[in-house]
């Protein structure tokens, strides 16, 4: 046997060992992948339930306050044992990860939020806000509130204009909202709308900053509502406080006297309905971002969110849009296939098609609405 050959041999035969003994380690890493993906309360209590422990770590016994099981606007303290550490960074950690893990209820938690942020390189953004809650009214919670923060040194007007809200529904009716400038010194009402009433249908909020780039806000479902903040008098010809964001005492609702400080305007609220709740929790979703268009020239945008073409997969294959991603959803088996969007084709401006360990950027929709019609790859990255 010649020395080549059993080189060739020896090589052959150590890939083969290699290949025993990393094939057990392969085939479960596909079966991960495979299998159900874990919910995202799975996957908080994966991160949140790892120990912490430090070498300064101290038995000390501590209580811990949870909502009370029989009443739902009290608390109700627990003395437990824990293992603290001399770091305040780790200790804060640790009673952090007692308190989710260690609940006696599910509800004992009391109200908490979860907020989901979907991101794209166009400037819109899908914001998901989860309460997790069993309060009988918390689909009361106030979950937007249109602030503007005013830098030390400036004044509200040196960031609004006067001409500050415009509302605008997917027909492409607008209506502008004005402040009426401050002439007098002094603490007063404001001169602003006292309601928002105009366009009828209207689902858009654009806030007239002193920018070249305005956001906007477009709010899911309907009814949907607008209602302005007034009420509390100020120096400014717009609402001025100082108490957030970086006041070092309770002080909530002190008007700003002076611009010494950060200070903040608020111009508005939105209300508009849930999109997800069950016994634990409630969610709304929003689409917000910046953006050069005026209002109107947004309602092609948050129709193509809000009514979403439909699409068809040629092989059959499950797809579902996904508004809390702005993005189409594939589920099952990803061979090479064709998808289509269907319906308004003014409609399909999406920006992602997503499915279970890959996810596909689509081009951007031209302005003359042309659908997005392609082959999707067997694993595109």
């Amino acid at each position: 046997m010649s020395r080549g050959l059993k080189t060739t041999i020896a090589i052959l035969f150590v890939l083969v060992v290699f290949g025993l003994i990393t094939l057990p380690s392969l085939r479960q890493a596909i079966q991960r992948i495979s299998g159900n993906p874990r919910t995202e309360e799975q996957s908080r209590r994966e991160v949140m339930q790892i120990p912490i422990s430090t070498p300064t770590d101290v038995k000390v016994k501590a209580q811990v306050y949870w909502l009370s099981a029989t009443s739902p606007v009290s608390l109700e303290a627990t003395t437990v044992e824990l293992p603290l550490s001399a770091d305040p960074v780790e200790r804060s950690k640790q009673l952090l990860i007692a308190l989710i893990a260690d609940a006696p209820t599910p509800t004992a938690w009391g109200d908490w939020a979860d907020e989901y942020w979907t991101v794209y390189p166009d400037g819109v953004a899908i914001r998901r806000q989860v309460l997790w809650s069993t309060a009988p009214e918390r689909d009361k919670t106030e979950f937007q509130e249109s602030i503007v923060l005013i830098p030390a040194g400036e004044t509200p007007e040196d960031s609004i204009h006067f001409d500050a809200l415009r509302f605008a529904n997917l027909q492409g009716d607008a209506h502008t909202y004005s402040w009426r400038p401050k002439t007098d010194r002094g603490l007063s009402l404001p001169k602003g709308p006292e309601h928002f009433t105009e366009p009828a249908d209207a689902v858009i909020q654009w806030v007239n900053l002193k920018s070249t780039w305005k956001p906007f806000q477009v709010a899911w479902g309907a009814p949907v509502k607008f209602d302005v903040y007034n009420g509390d008098q100020s120096i400014s010809t717009f609402e001025w406080w100082n108490h957030w964001p970086v006041a070092q005492i309770p002080s909530s609702g002190r008007p700003a006297l002076a611009a010494d400080r950060p200070g903040h305007t608020s111009l508005s609220h939105i209300y508009w309905p849930i999109s997800e709740q069950d016994d634990q929790h409630i969610g709304r979703i929003l689409m917000t971002g910046l953006t050069t268009l005026e209002a109107t020239q947004l309602a092609p945008l948050a129709a193509s969110w809000r009514t979403p073409a439909q699409a068809d997969v040629t092989d059959g294959a499950s797809i579902r849009y996904d508004a809390a991603q702005r993005a189409y959803v594939l589920s099952g088996a990803m061979p090479d296939r064709s998808c289509s969007p269907r319906g308004p084709c003014k409609h399909s401006n999406h920006r992602r098609i997503s499915g279970n360990g890959w996810r596909r950027t689509m081009p951007p929709q031209p302005s003359s609405g042309s659908c997005f019609i392609g082959r999707l790859p067997a694993n595109p990255r």
